[in-house]
């Protein structure tokens, strides 16, 4: 009677970059204004998801802020 239908959601842009913390979230290396050490690295950090699947990108960028982290 019922189908189960499963489904991944990945919500894009709900963490906007910027300079100025009254308008933005992170900063271009992913780090968030207003909480020291915190890095936002999953899909909100995009402003879209694309027409293609994008775990790999945030696969990509999670490695580029660790690096960045790994310097600091």
């Amino acid at each position: 009677m019922f189908r189960l239908i499963r489904s991944i959601l990945r919500n894009t842009g709900g963490c906007l970059f910027g300079k100025d913390p009254a308008t933005s979230v992170l900063e271009k290396d992913c780090r968030a204004h207003d909480v020291e050490n915190l890095y936002i690295t999953d899909a909100s950090f995009m402003p879209t998801g694309g027409s293609v699947p994008y775990t790999w990108t945030i696969y990509a960028n999670s490695f580029r802020v660790a690096d960045i982290i790994n310097r600091k």
